[in-house]
């Protein structure tokens, strides 16, 4: 049998999605946990429980708060995203919020 391909399911955008792309990720991650893949290992960042229950980023925030969030979510996409898919081996970055690194690892 050939070797999986290694998924990296990046869910950063929970932390501020609160309907059409949460309820996405939320389900996307459901589905990937609850069963096993045959041809597809999933690994999904950062830590799911961790990031939906956090909710410094949700609902309305402060300026600075917001500015915060913007500068954390590119520095997540642009430089830990593609170092961790790198570390991870990963074949292919799933972005359900549609927004992916500019650089490739491979």
């Amino acid at each position: 049998m050939s070797q999986k391909k290694k998924v990296l399911v990046d869910i950063y955008y929970l932390l501020v999605a609160q309907t059409g792309v949460r309820t996405y990720t939320e389900q996307l991650v459901r589905q990937i946990t609850s069963g096993r893949s045959m041809t597809h290992e999933y690994i999904v960042l950062p830590d799911y429980r961790a990031t939906v229950s956090k909710g410094y980023f949700r609902g309305r925030t402060s300026l600075f708060r917001n500015l915060l969030f913007h500068l954390t979510y590119f520095i997540w996409k642009q430089i830990r995203l593609p170092l961790l898919a790198a570390r991870h081996k990963a074949d292919v970055i799933l972005c359900p919020d549609y927004l992916a690194p500019a650089w490739k690892t491979k």
